[in-house]
């Protein structure tokens, strides 16, 4: 249901022969005796770890070392390939962190030839790893594929176990879940397929993503074994420590459940109502005061001018109704504003309607001739204040 990535060559970007281990790179020390707590402290290895870090998008595979003490930064190692859940998000980032090659037991490793020879061994799996992804239809992603994941488990182990080839700490590689994507899951069980998705937004389909993986719980015996035949090893795995493999990972759930979407659009392409280009003159009919009724004429004009550009636009009602509450929140913003503007002006205005009170006070107190009206203009006030003022003055005066 996906397009495979085409394959091309794989960069690697090793160490310079003439390569050393920096003098700032701190020791990890141990004890000569490990069985003597006195015996005295020697170096034994390094606190750094050395990462093979590829870069998805141009293909290359670099070794990053540590700088002084402190590993480089999570962020330019990027994604670790060992996390399952990064497979399960169907995510595949730009950058992946491989795994890290330990010193700390082990400074024997720390030369360009021994960094530089794990380094050519990834090669061919980084390549089938790269090969193996497939293309989010609709969008620029990639995701992963049964093939791509234990790719990706093998070249962990190849980094992991380096230190202990040849040795009883070694063991090989097994499947400790069945691998199965999600095109061969729906094959055996159509039934699981829920229509709704072919309508829904792209953040709507994210959210079914584990609604899919959550199928797997719900999995009796008999529909693993019709399940197996479709699997990554199309055949029952060798028990485990634990008794029988029963788990069951679906890979490629994003891509699948956008390539099934596209193919229910009846030779139209989904699109998120929001990223239309054409959305932006329609959007514009949405004011803070438009009705229900408005909304509903406006997304289905814009529904309709969309399938004439051979887009099926998604959420389209959701998108209207969020613009008039964006509008409606500029609104209250500007209200809030202003309000906020006119109580501080009012707090100035208090003491100066004070005094301005006490002047008309005065010159009511003096008895000539002015009238309400005149000293109302004077003073900028109606001239029933002042004659309220005047009466104030008079009861006083009586009292």
């Amino acid at each position: 249901m996906s397009d495979t990535v085409v394959s091309t060559a794989v960069e690697l970007c090793p160490l310079p022969d003439d390569w050393r281990v920096p003098a700032d790179w701190k020791r990890h020390m141990l004890r000569a005796d490990g069985d003597d707590v006195d015996s005295p402290l020697r170096p034994h290895g390094y606190e750094a770890s050395v990462h093979y870090v590829l870069d998805v998008e141009r293909r290359q595979v670099s070794v990053h070392l540590p700088t002084g003490e402190l590993a480089r930064h999570d962020a330019e190692l990027g994604a670790s390939i060992g996390g399952i859940t990064l497979h399960r998000s169907g995510v595949v980032p730009s950058r992946l962190d491989l795994g890290a090659l330990t010193l700390r037991y082990h400074p024997e490793l720390a030369t360009a030839e021994n960094v530089n020879s794990l380094l050519t061994e990834l090669e061919p799996l980084v390549r089938e790893l790269l090969d193996n992804f497939v293309a989010v239809p609709g969008t620029g992603a990639r995701d992963w594929t049964p093939q791509a994941v234990d790719a990706a488990r093998r070249i962990h182990r190849l980094i992991d176990r380096r230190p202990y080839r040849g040795t009883e700490f070694d063991f090989p590689h097994a499947q400790h879940t069945y691998l199965v994507s999600a095109e061969n899951f729906f094959t055996v069980f159509p039934s699981l397929i829920e229509r709704g998705w072919a309508g829904v937004t792209d953040e709507a389909l994210d959210r079914a993503i584990e609604q899919v993986h959550q199928m797997t719980a719900c999995l009796k015996p008999e529909h693993l074994e019709q399940l197996i035949p479709l699997t990554l090893t199309g055949e029952k795995l060798p028990a485990g420590k634990q008794g029988p493999i029963t788990a069951v990972t679906i890979v490629g759930v994003r891509a699948w459940l956008h390539a099934y979407r596209r193919q229910q659009a009846e030779g139209l392409t989904p699109m998120d109502a929001a990223r239309w280009d054409g959305a932006l003159g329609h959007a514009l009919h949405v004011q803070d005061d438009s009705s229900d009724a408005d909304l509903q004429a406006i997304a289905e004009n814009t529904v309709r001018d969309a399938a004439g550009q051979g887009i099926k636009l998604l959420g389209t009602d959701t998108w209207v109704k969020n613009l008039r509450a964006d509008r409606r929140t500029t609104v209250r913003k500007q209200l809030e504003t202003l309000g906020t503007d006119i109580a501080e002006l009012e707090k100035k205005l208090k003491p100066a309607r004070q005094r301005r009170k006490i002047l008309v006070s005065r010159v009511l107190g003096w008895g000539e001739q002015d009238t309400d009206s005149s000293l109302g203009r004077l003073a900028s006030m109606s001239h029933t204040a002042v004659g309220d003022i005047r009466e104030a003055l008079d009861k006083d005066d009586s009292e």
